[in-house]
């Protein structure tokens, strides 16, 4: 056995070959050097088939007793009977019909008990691990991943532990089924689980008939361990997996403990905290909370969290790029405010990377009303980014002042299909900044006046800048963005500047023109009709598409041209009078090609 590791090791990778175990075999707690070390860098492991077993490995049904491995070498350290396997063409690799029986396995990184890891980096390359078995005994029975310390004296990884397989990621298919650990327990900072640490593939796999009973798996965190690591994948089977997957029914743990050390939903550096409010209320100015797990504020902080100081509040996101965690509020809320307050405060507060559902506030149609997220003074600057609030019966953000920059949110305005008089995104009181790359569904508005409701209103005086977004609305004469020109505007101020969006609901000004309120839209598609102020005054158009005629509204030296035919047919392009074609000088080729003939 241990020449079959020297070999592999020594560059004899058994491609197409089937290497059978013909006896049970006692490694008699010696020094075990796994099974392929790969080359002599990090860029071998993850490009290289060299140091790698590439055939068939046949356990005939054989046991091999007390697995002895220490491998430490930073983060290329793979500690297992096989250590590291990379798959760069179309071959497959399998590892059956083997019972490791007593194991102590160590490593700064990967660790298990039949394959610490795998890389598939061909697409046509395909892993097998079939019917193999770790068995603990009452003297050797850990599988560990301890953290090493990095250039900046920090701990790192430490992760990625198992029974069966420490890592398994990358192209390709993988197959995991058969496999039983019992007996183990699993120690390390993250993706750790009974039978794979991480379980990544991005091509076909299956994982069936798997067992794991009497094992435990521990998260052990050092408090100098480096920042910015999801610590949450530590399951009972699998740790680590892709977005949506979930461990298939035929797979079964039984009496396996799982030990987390970090408490609750959010951490500071690498303190827990049972609650978002716990974390925030320990934060010192200028610190980051992470969001770990789900909160629901109607438990943990009844119905509001404060925050007074400058913070960054931030989550994890799936590999789609959306939030992974959820703040819930309170569906039906009698209290005073239900919301993510933001008080007055210098410097900046961050939101990002979380969604927020199910808010309600009693007063949301009036003008007393609070927001899920409510920044709160002239003293702010606010950055919300990529925050989802959804199932809300109340305002999504309210600036009410200060400068802010809201990009690449969602913002879905429905309450249970019940049309709920919500307000999107709500600036007032002389806040400037910008909106870009945000969506606001589901609109629905009443009224053109003081409680107007709708996906973006404006009551300062600017600039504020909308570029890239995307509304629509839920029912016909909906309010898509309005500037209220009566709410402390100084007169002649262009305040609203819209860029590329695409609008299906209103665009508006309420009240005298000449008093304050301005917007100027340069390019986008607008579905809605165009309401000016009082006294026809306050919208200017400069460029775009319009469903309804925007003759009224552009400036000298533009045109209106009406097409016809195509996706566009009987819209109105809005373009510079510069002697040329407006194809040509607005939209070019590809917006030809898209209306089709004019």
């Amino acid at each position: 056995m241990a020449q079959f590791a020297y070999n592999v090791n020594n560059g004899t990778n058994y491609a197409g070959k089937t290497v059978v175990l013909m006896n049970d075999i006692d490694l008699n707690n010696q020094a075990w050097t796994p099974i392929g070390l790969g080359g002599n860098s990090a860029a071998d492991d993850k490009g290289s088939e060299t140091g790698c077993f590439l055939g068939t490995f046949d356990g005939n049904h054989k046991t091999i007793s007390n697995l002895k491995v220490t491998h430490n070498n930073d983060d290329r350290s793979f500690a297992g009977l096989f250590g590291t396997i990379t798959v760069t063409t179309a071959k497959t690799v399998t590892i059956k019909d083997v019972t490791v029986s007593g194991v102590d396995v160590n490593s700064e990184h990967m660790a298990a008990g039949i394959l610490a890891r795998y890389d598939g980096v061909s697409a046509s390359a395909q892993l097998v691990i079939d019917g193999c078995s770790v068995v603990g005994t009452p003297s050797k029975n850990t599988i560990t991943s301890t953290p090493f310390t990095n250039s900046q004296n920090k701990k790192e990884s430490g992760n990625q532990a198992a029974g069966i397989v420490g890592s398994a990621f990358g192209n390709g298919g993988y197959t995991i089924q058969n496999c039983s650990v019992s007996g183990v327990t699993i120690q390390g900072t993250r993706d750790l689980g009974a039978i794979a640490g991480a379980f990544l593939p991005s091509g076909s796999s299956t994982f069936d008939n798997n067992s794991a009973s009497n094992c435990t798996i521990t998260q052990v965190y050092p408090n100098d361990l480096e920042s910015g690591k999801d610590m949450t994948a530590v399951h009972e089977l699998v740790g680590r997996t892709p977005a949506n997957w979930e461990v298939p029914a035929s797979n079964t743990a039984t009496n396996v403990t799982v030990n987390l050390q970090v408490p609750g939903v959010a951490k500071i550096g690498n303190t827990g905290y049972p609650s978002l409010a716990a974390a925030v209320a320990a934060a010192q100015s200028g610190a980051t909370i992470e969001l770990i797990a789900d909160d629901d504020i109607s438990l943990t902080s009844g119905g509001e969290i404060e925050i007074n100081k400058p913070l960054t509040i931030t989550g994890a996101t799936d590999s789609y790029g959306e939030p992974k965690y959820t703040v819930y509020g309170t569906p039906t809320y009698t209290g005073t405010y239900n919301d993510i307050f933001i008080a007055s405060t210098t410097g900046t507060v961050t939101i990002s990377n979380i969604s927020f559902s199910n808010f309600s506030d009693q007063v949301a149609q009036s003008a007393q009303g609070r927001a899920v997220l409510f920044i709160g003074s002239a003293n702010n600057n606010a950055v919300i980014e990529n925050v989802y609030i959804s199932d809300i019966n109340t305002e999504a953000i309210r600036i009410n002042g200060g400068t802010f920059s809201i990009n690449g949110c969602a913002i879905d305005c429905d309450k249970d299909g019940n049309k709920a008089y919500t307000r999107g995104i709500f600036v007032t009181n002389q806040a400037t900044g910008s909106i870009t790359n945000t969506d606001i569904s589901n609109v629905v508005s009443w009224g053109m006046g003081k409680d107007t409701t709708s996906a973006i209103e404006l009551q300062g005086d600017g600039p504020i800048t909308i570029s890239g977004c995307h509304i629509t609305a839920a029912e016909e004469k909906s309010v898509g963005i309005i500037a209220a020109s009566a709410y402390g505007l100084t007169p002649g101020s262009s305040s609203v500047i819209v860029n590329n969006c695409t609008v299906s609901a209103y665009i508006a000004v309420s009240g005298d023109g000449d008093s304050g309120a301005q917007v100027t839209v340069n390019g986008g598609e607008y579905a809605g009709y165009l309401v000016q102020g009082d006294n026809g005054t306050g919208i200017t158009l400069t460029g775009g598409l319009y469903e309804v005629d925007p003759s009224d509204f552009i400036p000298d030296g533009y045109k209106v041209y009406t097409l016809s035919g195509g996706l566009y047919d009987g819209w109105y392009l809005v373009f510079e009078d510069n002697g040329g074609s407006p194809i040509a000088t607005t939209y070019g080729a590809d917006f030809v090609e898209e209306v089709g003939a004019w």
